[in-house]
């Protein structure tokens, strides 16, 4: 007796759109998390931007009921380069995996050249954990107007120093020295030309000598008295 051979058809299946699904309210509640982010965090200025760190990182993980945790971290010696790496995984409110993301501090970085074993390991970690939970939510940071990078993951910038003037310079100088003759001759132009940009006038009322940079023909006084 011959078996019957039995074909099953394959039939298209509707796209199935989550019951959830709200677009408008999930930006609604995205701008909610946000303005509340940033009136208790202060996020790191590099290069006149917003980055969050770590801890506001796992602050909006809060308001949407994940955690994150590390899966491995192990020891890195390669090519003569030497530190840890991770990898960190974000778990939803079930348990169930959202993100994952690997990261990795080493010794070939300026800032951790020098530090212990301990250092390098616990950056890893966190650079991990910062960048599985970025994968989620960088879409509510960048709604409250920062960056979708974590902080940990920028190269750290010097402070940017406001530029003095030369005479402010040069109260901030030692006295020439005879030695130093170098120095007479790289401020004496700057400051003769600072000088000449801050002329000296007299107040058309009191009479007396003042700085003409801000008020051409009153004292700062007078001008004061004449615009209550």
């Amino acid at each position: 007796m011959e078996s019957e051979e039995q074909t099953t058809d394959l039939v298209a299946q509707p796209l199935q759109t989550p019951v959830s699904f709200n677009p408008e309210k999930d930006i609604e509640d995205g701008r909610r998390a946000a303005k509340v982010l940033m009136s208790i965090v202060k996020p790191v200025l590099i290069g006149g931007k917003k980055y969050l760190r770590f801890e506001d990182w796992q602050t909006l993980a809060k308001f949407y009921n994940v955690t994150v945790g590390i899966e491995w971290t192990k020891r890195i010696d390669e090519d003569g380069v030497q530190g840890f790496g991770a990898r960190a995984v974000v778990y939803g409110p079930t348990g169930n995996i959202l993100s994952a993301a690997e990261n990795q501090c080493t010794r070939a970085e300026k800032t951790w050249a020098n530090r212990d074993d301990y250092a390098l390991r616990s950056m890893a970690q966190t650079r991990a954990q910062a960048k599985a939970l970025r994968n989620v939510l960088s879409w509510v940071a960048v709604l409250a107007g920062a960056e979708a990078t974590p902080a940990e993951e920028m190269p750290i910038e010097a402070p940017t120093q406001p530029k003095l003037s030369p005479i402010e310079e040069m109260k901030l100088e030692p006295p020439f020295t005879t030695d130093e003759p170098w120095k007479t001759k790289k401020f004496s132009a700057q400051i003769e030309s600072e000088k000449k940009r801050t002329t000296i006038g007299k107040c058309r009322t009191c009479n007396t000598t003042f700085d003409t940079e801000g008020f051409k023909t009153q004292c700062l006084a007078c001008y004061r008295n004449d615009h209550r």
